[in-house]
């Protein structure tokens, strides 16, 4: 059978001020072609299809016209979770458009959910879907029992979900490690290594479809990869080749993959040169693209973002060479002055879906207080 890996759409994206949704929809109607072309059997969604837990009413309409087209030519839709996805929003019905071809699940069970889907030339594999839990989540689903590390649990999940016989995929979204360097961007930012599992969790099945790292890479092995996110998503990332993975299996197991690239309706480049240069339309061409422009003179020139503007409407910035020698490019998140504490409330919401207690705030605003006067 033949299935199309995709991960990390993030819809309702938005980048510095620009909405991205046209674009992603640009790509995703891109991709039911790709889907159409291939006579692909499946399609998995390996996570983060939203940017928030609350996403905007038209990135839930796009995403439901998307689905509806696609189950409409045959291809069953697999989707998980990821850690910016409301895992009870996303999968709102689930139990219902199962039998339409639309499978989707929020949160882990024990043992995990499984989809067994039958390809076109009788090739039946079964799909089981691990969304993203943290480390404390994932202590409650499982048996008490020692589990020293994140990867021991992690092990332990999987291991109690019994893989039936024939060719097993799992779709998972978190940090995998292979023992190769993982390619993250300012996308995926997480604290120290205690969210890694180790690949050799992942052993067991013949394909793993992985989420939320957003370059494209495999992780310890071939047949376990990321695809890596729909769009460029932050600077980090202008260098990066996005693609989808097409994967084959046959009834014995044996996998070939291989990338194939979406349509891009705008690309994202950071651009360095003299503000001569950049005005010219020399080192870019001038259009739609999404440009964060780096001037190497000294001084930055009169009226350099409305002439830059001129030619790049969807500018990101503009910044000196000399005032960024040594410093990361800058985050294009939205700004927020509001209190730390209120911040931390309006994250709780979008990560959790609800309020936090007047206990939590109680503690927090205490660790702030803590924090401050350390300073």
């Amino acid at each position: 059978m033949k299935f199309i890996h995709t991960a990390d759409w993030h819809l309702g994206k938005v980048l510095g001020e620009f909405s991205l949704l046209e674009d992603q929809i640009f790509a995703m109607n891109g991709l039911l072609e790709l889907l159409r072309r291939e006579g692909a059997d499946a399609l998995v969604i390996a996570g983060d299809v939203y940017d928030r837990s609350v996403p905007p009413a038209v990135a839930v309409t796009a995403f439901d016209d998307f689905v509806s087209a696609a189950v409409g030519m045959g291809v069953k839709v697999l989707a998980i979770a990821g850690n910016h996805d409301s895992p009870q929003r996303l999968s709102f019905a689930n139990r219902l458009v199962r039998s339409e071809g639309y499978f989707v699940e929020g949160s882990c069970t024990l043992p995990l959910a499984q989809v067994p889907v039958t390809g076109r030339d009788g090739v039946a594999v079964t799909f089981t879907l691990a969304p993203f839990t943290d480390r404390y989540q994932l202590r409650l689903l499982l048996p008490e029992g020692e589990y020293p590390t994140y990867t021991d649990a992690y092990r332990a999940l999987l291991e109690g979900t019994p893989l039936p016989a024939g060719p097993n995929v799992l779709v998972a979204h978190g940090f995998f490690a292979g023992g190769e360097e993982l390619v993250r961007s300012d996308s995926e930012l997480s604290v120290g290594t205690g969210d890694l599992v180790a690949a050799s969790a992942l052993r067991g099945f013949d394909y793993a479809c992985l989420g939320h790292l957003h370059a494209p890479q495999t992780c310890g092995r071939e047949t376990a990869r990321y695809s890596g996110s729909l769009l460029k998503y932050s600077l980090s990332e202008q260098g990066q080749r996005k693609a989808v993975a097409v994967v084959e299996i046959d009834a014995a197991g044996a996998v070939s993959v291989r990338e194939e690239r979406l349509p891009v309706r705008r690309d994202l480049a950071v651009v360095r040169g003299s503000f001569e240069e950049l005005a010219s339309g020399a080192l870019h061409p001038p259009g739609e693209d999404y440009l964060y422009a780096v001037i190497a003179d000294n001084e930055l020139v009169y009226g350099a973002v409305s002439r830059l503007r001129a030619l790049y409407p969807n500018l990101l910035g503009v910044k000196l060479e000399a005032r960024v020698q040594g410093e990361d490019l800058p985050d294009l998140t939205p700004q927020d002055d509001r209190p730390t504490d209120e911040r931390f409330a309006a994250f709780y919401r979008d990560v959790k879906g609800m309020e936090p207690t007047p206990g939590q705030m109680e503690t927090i605003r205490a660790l702030l207080e803590k924090l401050e006067g350390e300073v």
